[in-house]
């Protein structure tokens, strides 16, 4: 088995002594895993890794012989920034193991890509992309991977040329991997990053004319899981709202738009949906001057009780008053029940949800509108969980979304958003995410990561938080106050995370038996 750098994410800069003492249980454990395998195995250090605590934990073993092959390792450390080169000790080994007698053959690991941009033989490319070239992609991939490989590569490719012993080059580094390839006798391969998708690792077959690579991943032990979990494996996270309102559009705001963008700007918002009453508000504009915010269209229907439709392009479904045939008509919409139970008890109601032929995609579980002074006086909800929660005893599988329901100024700003967890900052990508609950609700409390496997739901704070697990009406699973939750499923309908502290709390969704 090779792993060919990055076995952990080490943070930057100094760390403290507790944080150190972590990073070594972590490799302490990940050697533990390995040693029981039963397996032979060669590590290389990566940039992300603790160099000195790694080979404190592992052997630092160049050179590995088992069936013929000779395994040989390349300890090149990058400082992040700077250009990095195989030079000094690392390069002295090199030049004398491929120069070294010997009928065997090498197979050499190291962190960084080996690479020469003159031979597009040698480019690796993204996954999907092999059989779709263009000039293009070419250029735009040859920028990449200079990030990626060793400055001096040429000097590398010139020495692995002339030694008839280097049947393989691997490498790591790049997440998406790379295609075999193979220049003069040496074949060179890159494999996809273990952490990403579902957990991709390669199995290379050595011939003495030929090298053979197949992958293969978890994706059916995941989908194996009793468990559907919403949530993406890979992405990453943005913050944003989808209950905005501006004064050109809404007689019930005092603020308007241009303003109002300006404050999710220094608040660094990455997506925001302008969902005025029963008016679609043009988002062409604000695009052009705050690109770095993903704009929806959208509007909030407001005959009756009040739910928001939400869209890349909207469509005026306001302008059917009964909102179960506009739901209908906009069922590839993102549309969210809107403060149920604000201002009043008994707004919505958990039978009129029931007689949705098309159920909305969610639930607004907080409104931070109806937070404030004067509804909370006036007997207006603005935490909604129970709601929710009643919906999904009901057998509906509605999400759960937290708004500003933004009206006036620094009063209803920021007072709840939504963390998504998305492939890409496109509005495709995050509405996507949204629509399939790859998002969690929050009014302050931040989770790092949210993880399951074959039932095992494991949640990773950023704070100190008391955290619940619930299953179906209401029944406490697991409580307790730590950074991370852990619980395994017991055939529970769904279970679903909350955390509070000091007033912030966080929500994700639930986890559905299959």
């Amino acid at each position: 088995m090779a792993l060919t750098g990055d076995l952990l994410d080490v943070p930057d800069g100094e760390l403290s002594p507790q944080m150190l003492d972590w990073v070594e249980k972590d490799y302490v454990s990940l050697k533990k895993t390995l040693d029981e395998s039963g397996l032979k195995y060669m590590v290389v250090p990566g940039n992300h890794d603790h160099v000195e605590i790694m080979f404190k934990v592992f052997e630092k073993r160049r050179q590995l012989v088992h069936e013929g092959y000779e395994l040989v390792g390349f300890f090149d450390f990058e400082i992040w920034g700077t250009d990095v080169f195989r030079k000094d000790e690392e390069l002295e080994a090199f030049s004398e193991i491929v120069q070294s007698p010997g009928a065997r053959n090498q197979i050499h690991l190291q962190h960084y890509l080996i690479y020469d941009e003159k031979e597009s033989s040698l480019q690796p490319y993204l996954k999907g992309e092999q059989e779709n070239r263009t000039e293009e992609n070419d250029k735009r991939l040859v920028n990449s991977l200079k990030a990626h490989a060793y400055a001096n590569s040429e000097e590398i490719l010139r020495s692995n040329d002339q030694s008839s012993r280097v049947k393989l080059s691997l490498s790591g580094h790049y997440h998406p991997g790379s295609v075999l390839e193979k220049r003069k006798d040496t074949h060179y391969y890159v494999s996809p990053s273990f952490s990403e998708n579902y957990f991709t690792y390669s199995i290379l077959e050595c011939h003495e004319d030929k090298v053979t690579v197949e992958h293969r991943d978890l994706e059916e032990e995941f989908n194996a899981s009793p468990v559907v979990s919403p949530y993406i494996l890979n992405g990453n996270w943005f913050r944003g709202g989808l209950h905005t309102h501006c004064s050109e559009s809404s007689s019930c705001a005092t603020v308007p738009l241009v303003p109002s963008i300006a404050k999710y700007k220094r608040l660094k918002y990455q997506f925001l949906a302008i969902t005025d009453h029963d008016k679609i508000t043009s988002i062409e504009q604000i695009s052009e001057e705050s690109p770095e915010i993903v704009f929806y269209e959208g509007f909030e229907h407001s005959v009756s009780n009040h739910m928001l439709f939400i869209s890349e392009k909207a469509k005026p479904l306001y302008e059917i008053e009964d909102k179960r045939e506009a739901v209908v008509e906009g069922k590839n919409d993102l549309t969210i029940v809107c403060h149920p139970e604000g201002p009043k008890k008994g707004y919505w109601t958990v039978d009129e949800l029931k007689s949705y032929s098309v159920k909305p995609t969610g639930v607004e579980v907080y409104n931070g509108h109806y937070g404030v002074g004067g509804w909370r006086k006036a007997g207006g909800g603005w935490d909604y969980t129970r709601f929710w929660e009643e919906s999904l005893d009901a057998g509906m599988r509605l999400f759960a979304y937290a708004n500003d329901d933004y009206h006036d100024g620094e009063i209803d700003l920021a007072n709840a958003w939504n963390m998504v967890l998305a492939e890409k900052k496109t509005a495709t990508s995050i509405l996507k995410a949204l629509k399939e609950g790859s998002c969690y609700a929050s009014t302050g409390l931040k989770i790092q990561s949210i993880h399951e496997y074959k039932g095992t739901i494991v949640i990773d704070l950023k704070d100190e938080a008391e955290g619940v697990f619930y299953g179906p009406n209401h029944t406490v699973l697991s409580k307790q106050k730590s950074k991370t939750f852990e619980i395994t499923h017991e055939n529970e309908n769904y279970i679903r995370f909350e955390a509070e502290d000091n007033g912030r709390k966080c929500w994700t969704q639930p986890f559905f038996l299959r």
